[in-house]
């Protein structure tokens, strides 16, 4: 009896060609990985070697590489570049994933990181409206703000509010 459950279970010729075709799929399946993930380490180190202008948004928006602002900088572009000047929580969340690739992951930490900011900072102002809140920059606030600074190398134009 004990070499009978020691024995493998007996398999059809067809089910064996099925498992043996299905292994071979799967190492195509495994190769084929392997080889795109040897082009997209080329394709990050081939940015990273190219290095951003600090200004060259592209760069920003296609890398997972952080923007080298701060959340209540972007957060008022954000909120500056809507016709409106307004946007709710959920606009807001959207531009930031759509201008840059670094928010398109990790997404509940950086999303915890706008809404503290947004409480936080006094310069931006919750707006009850007709389909929810909306969120507003109080613009003499953001400039009395102490110890705003920018990097060195950003272009500030992107943070002034388009002209009408």
């Amino acid at each position: 009896m004990a070499g009978a459950r020691d024995s493998p279970p007996r398999r059809e010729p067809g089910e064996v060609a099925q498992c043996l075709r299905q292994l071979e799929r799967i190492q195509e399946l495994e190769q084929q990985l392997a080889r795109e993930r040897h082009r997209l380490g080329l394709l990050q180190a081939q940015l990273l070697r190219r290095g951003p202008p600090q200004h060259e948004l592209e760069y920003y928006r296609l890398s997972t590489a952080r923007p080298p602002y701060t959340y209540a900088t972007l957060i008022r572009w954000a909120i500056l570049e809507s016709p409106q000047r307004q946007r709710p929580l959920a606009e807001i969340y959207h531009w930031f994933s759509r201008r840059f690739g670094f928010f398109r992951h990790n997404t509940r930490t950086w999303k915890n990181a706008v809404r503290h900011n947004l409480s936080l900072h006094k310069c931006f102002v919750r707006v009850e409206a007709a389909r929810g809140a909306v969120w507003t920059v109080d613009e003499a606030e953001f400039r009395r703000k102490r110890g705003q600074r920018y990097p060195r190398d950003c272009d500030l134009k992107y943070f002034m509010p388009p002209r009408s």
